[in-house]
């Protein structure tokens, strides 16, 4: 097997991916082994230059009517990194960015990992408890944020932070730096844009706030340098979504963040026809961070940098800059299809449609698929399965080939196995159990004296528990049957699988969508099925007794695969989901909410050998009951 000597410049990055191809499709037994031996040995920075070195001309950001080169793009992370250096900033240091997609949130978290510094990811909308929990754990040295953010987030704990903490430097960006001038000019007159540094008011004068053409200003004569390549060296943190609780802190190596796109490379997909990826993911998740930002750049693609949306107006944008990639949430596709001003719209400049961060229903895929071909998109829509901890994507779908509910196969370099967590023995062909994953490059599993992940050792290979149900069938595909974590265990110890109720309930047409979660029920000491849904098109004139009726009894009770113990016993009907700042759904908001007696529900008279009959109550009106 042969072993690449990455940085030696014999031979570029992609002659040698293009090596490391030619020998898996000879020894594709080995290909996990092959590709482990040969992760690229490179910072974040020196990967994006090296891939990009004969695509300087191209395009490597548009935002608004501003297009930068990958050229323009490379001189503006050094002179950022001479910024950042006469901050005083340096090797091993830690920068909170409170930003949103921006051209500079990338140039600078480039930056910083040129000089050797950790780019440390946080959501910029971040109550206060959180934004100094955080600041406060992962030890920050001084703070890049939005200006906007800057007035709610930063400005009510600047004693904290100067006093408690001694963060003594913060970096206010805003929309207009990017802008051309006279776009900037018409931005700051339609928003009434006012320069947060010139006004801003501080009783702690040892802060340092500045702007971006001062910081850049003075340092124009700074003394720069490139951090070398060091093995396993901390590149970046993000963070979880938080949907389950406090969101965890996920430090990153270069390898682990370079080994995204690697993968990708490596992999049959097919980018030849992508030249512009819609990036509207977060940077502070790892599904934005690594899988849009420093895949779409590793690609040599021009990102269309989206830093303010909201999901009633997403389509309109893709629609608008005509992107070839979007990789999104589920929602976004449930938008397209569902929306009559799309009814008429042309896709054909779309070439990669990738969902992720929540799962959709067979049915719910299967119409999008027929929407994109019915409007000319060159793709169906692609899904695949990831975590936060493996820097994004470890599975992905071939749209054209996978058995219809699967998230796919694993994609090169990663290897799962199911386990059965009573045994911990590996379960058989088609049976659940939960899924132990191993990477070429796993992630770090101690940060700052804390243990993050335990290891499973099996054959001399290294995997991490997921914490997600699955099952592989014959061929090596992935089918997602829910979290062990977000698993419900009714009264009586019966476990219900969100995942797998939701993709029933959804099965019927009366159903867009649905969330399934749990709350008290005080009748019977335990937690039984709480369950959100959006009514479809075609519900319109039912009454919603018989929606549910026919729901239960067609799509829960006949199918051979549930119980009775998994109809919900309390639904709400919603106009749209929570969702998170991560874009994906809160099923802790859910939770939280709980029930507060305007539900409709569902008393099932059953006995421990089976359903008796179930009566439908809906509140507010006089009683009547459907009886099966």
């Amino acid at each position: 097997m042969r072993n690449v000597v990455w940085g030696m410049m014999l031979v570029s990055l992609i002659e040698n991916i293009e090596e490391i191809k030619k020998e898996i499709r000879t020894n594709p037994s080995n290909s996990f082994d092959i590709i482990k031996n040969n992760v690229p040995k490179y910072t974040m920075y020196q990967y994006v230059r090296e891939c990009n070195k004969n695509n300087l001309n191209n395009f490597a950001f548009r935002f608004g009517r501003k297009r930068y080169t990958y050229g323009e793009f490379i001189e503006l992370i050094d002179r950022y990194a001479k910024g950042f250096i006469g901050m005083g900033i340096g090797k091993g240091d830690r920068v909170a960015l409170l930003l949103p997609n921006l051209p500079e949130s990338t140039i600078i978290i480039y930056a910083l990992n040129k000089i050797g510094a950790i780019s440390d990811n946080i959501d910029p909308t971040s109550k206060e408890d959180r934004m100094k929990y955080f600041l406060e754990k992962e030890k920050i040295k001084a703070i890049v944020c939005f200006d906007k953010v800057y007035e709610t987030g930063v400005k009510p704990i600047e004693e904290y932070i100067y006093n408690e903490l001694n963060i003594d430097k913060v970096l206010i960006t805003k929309i207009t730096d990017s802008l051309p001038l006279i776009e900037s000019a018409l931005y700051k007159m339609k928003c009434k844009d006012e320069d947060v540094v010139k006004n801003v008011s501080t009783l702690y004068s040892g802060i340092n706030i500045l702007n971006v053409n001062r910081f850049l200003r003075e340092s124009r004569y700074q003394l720069s340098y490139t951090n070398p390549y060091t093995e396993n060296e901390i590149a970046t943190i993000c963070h979880s979504s938080g949907t389950t609780g406090i969101p965890k802190t996920i430090p990153s190596s270069n390898e682990n963040v370079n080994f995204i796109a690697f993968q990708h490379q490596i992999s049959d997909v097919d980018y030849s026809n992508v030249k512009t990826f819609l990036h509207v993911l977060p940077g502070f998740a790892q599904f934005g961070f690594s899988d849009s930002m420093h895949l779409g750049h590793s690609l040599g693609l021009e990102m269309i940098e989206i830093p303010i949306f909201s999901q009633e107006n997403i389509i309109d944008i893709l629609l608008d800059t005509k992107a070839n990639c979007l990789f999104g949430s589920p929602s976004f596709w449930l938008r397209l299809i569902g929306d009559d001003r799309y009814k008429d719209a042309d896709l054909s400049f779309l070439y990669e449609a990738v969902y992720g961060g929540g799962s959709l229903t067979i049915t719910q895929v299967a119409n999008i698929n027929r929407f994109l071909v019915a409007h000319n998109a060159k793709c169906l829509l692609r899904t695949g399965y990831g975590m936060s901890e493996f820097n994004g994507t470890c599975i992905l779908e071939d749209p054209f080939m996978s058995t219809p509910g699967s998230c796919g196969f694993d994609l090169p370099g990663g290897s799962g196995i199911i386990i059965n967590p009573d045994t911990m023995k590996e379960v058989s062909t088609g049976e659940s159990g939960n899924l132990y994953y191993s990477k070429g490059s796993n992630p770090i599993c101690e940060f700052d004296g804390k243990v993050l992940h335990e290891v499973l050792n099996i054959n001399g290979r290294e995997y991490i528990d997921t914490g997600d149900i699955m099952r592989k069938n014959a061929r090596g595909e992935y089918f997602f049957e829910g979290r062990a974590s977000g698993m419900i265990s009714r009264y009586d110890g019966y476990k219900i699988y969100p995942c797998v109720l939701e993709n029933a309930i959804t099965s019927s047409p009366f159903i867009e969508d649905a969330m399934v979660s749990e709350y008290y029920d005080k009748t019977k000491f335990g937690a039984m099925p709480l369950i959100y849904v959006i009514l479809s098109k075609n519900s319109k004139a039912i009454d919603i007794k018989s929606i549910i009726s026919s729901i239960i009894d067609n799509y829960i009770l006949s199918n051979k695969n549930m119980s009775f113990r998994d109809i919900p016993t309390k639904w709400k009907v919603v106009d749209e989901l929570p969702y998170t700042t991560a874009l994906k759904k809160d099923y802790k908001k859910i939770k939280e909410d709980g029930i507060n007696g305007s539900e409709i529900s569902i008393v099932c008279h059953e006995t421990n050998m089976g359903l008796d009959y179930y009566d439908v109550i809906v509140p507010n009106k006089n009683k009547t009951l459907i009886k099966k």
